[in-house]
C-alpha cells in the first residue's frame, strides 16, 4: 500500500513539474590570415592603428571553444580559454531581463557588466544580408549560405573634422551559414554572440536562421578573419542551478580592458 502511494505521488510530481526545452551547442572560435584579400590597402595610417586595436581585442590568439545553454532561464556558455573579458574556464549567463554575469569558478568570482553592443559604443552597424543557393551540412545541420554586408559608421559628434583619408564608415562582410533547425532559439542567441554582437551579426543578419558557421572579414580585422563554427548541437533539459550564481561567490569589479583585453593579442 505504502509502496502504492509513493509511486502515485511520484507520478503527479513528474506531471506537475513544467517542462523546459534548452538548446546546447559548441561552438569553436578562430581567428587566421583572411583567405579573401583586401580590396585596397588602408587609405590612412590611422586605419592600421584602429584595425590593431580592434583585432587585439576581438581575435584570440589560439581557437576558443564554448559550449552554450540557450532556454528560457537564460543563457550560460562556458569558455574554454581565455577570450576579451572572460577568465580561462570562465562562465557568462545573460539573464532574460538583459543581467550579464561572468563568473570565474577559479578564484569563486564574479562581476556582472553590460553585454558586448555596438551600441553602446555609438555604432549603428547597417546590416544587409542575401542568401545563396549554397548549402552545407554543418553538425548535422541543413544550412543555406548568406553572403552579409555590416556597414559600421564612425560615431563622431557633430562639427568633428575626421583627419584627411579617414572613411567615415567602415566596411565588415560576413559568409554565414543559416538553418532553419532550431530557429526558435535564435533571438536569445543574438545576447551571446560577443565578438559577433560588437561587429552587428546579429538581428537582420541572422533572420530566422541558427547560425551553424559565419565568417568575417574586414580592413578594422587587421588582414585576419574571424570563424564561428559550431561542431556539436542538441535539445537537452539543463539544471536550474547552471543559470544561477553558485553559493559562496563573491562579487568583484569587472576587470579593466586595454588594448588586447583579456585573452585577445597582447
Amino acid at each position: 500500500m505504502i509502496r502504492r502511494m509513493i509511486a502515485i505521488v511520484a507520478i503527479a510530481l513528474t506531471f506537475s513539474v513544467p517542462l523546459r526545452a534548452e538548446l546546447k551547442y559548441t561552438m569553436t572560435l578562430t581567428a587566421r590570415p583572411s583567405t579573401v584579400p583586401p580590396a585596397a590597402a588602408p587609405p590612412n595610417p590611422l586605419m592600421a592603428v584602429l584595425a590593431q586595436m580592434l583585432s587585439g581585442t576581438l581575435l584570440p590568439t589560439t581557437p576558443v571553444v564554448m559550449t552554450t545553454i540557450v532556454g528560457p532561464l537564460g543563457i550560460r556558455t562556458e569558455f574554454d580559454k581565455a577570450y576579451v573579458m572572460i577568465p580561462a574556464g570562465g562562465v557568462t549567463i545573460v539573464k532574460p531581463d538583459g543581467t550579464y554575469i561572468v563568473m570565474d569558478p577559479a578564484k569563486q568570482t564574479y562581476w556582472k557588466t553590460t553585454k558586448p553592443d555596438a551600441a553602446a559604443l555609438g555604432i549603428k552597424p547597417i546590416v544587409t544580408a542575401k542568401p545563396t543557393t549554397d548549402r552545407a551540412t554543418i553538425a548535422g545541420l541543413d544550412a543555406l549560405k548568406s553572403i552579409v554586408e555590416i556597414k559600421l559608421p564612425l560615431p563622431t559628434s557633430p562639427g568633428t573634422q575626421l583627419p584627411p583619408g579617414l572613411p567615415t564608415e567602415f566596411l565588415i562582410t560576413a559568409e554565414a551559414w543559416l538553418s532553419a533547425q532550431h530557429k526558435s532559439y535564435v533571438k536569445q542567441m543574438s545576447l551571446s554572440l560577443g565578438a559577433l554582437g560588437i561587429l552587428g551579426i546579429e538581428g537582420a543578419a541572422l533572420g530566422d536562421g541558427f547560425p551553424a558557421r559565419v565568417i568575417v572579414r574586414g580592413e578594422l580585422l587587421g588582414g585576419q578573419e574571424l570563424e564561428y563554427v559550431v561542431t556539436a548541437v542538441a535539445e537537452a533539459s539543463a539544471l536550474p542551478a547552471l543559470f544561477e550564481i553558485p553559493e559562496g561567490y563573491k562579487e568583484v569589479p569587472p576587470p579593466p580592458m586595454g588594448i588586447g583585453g583579456i585573452g585577445g593579442r597582447q
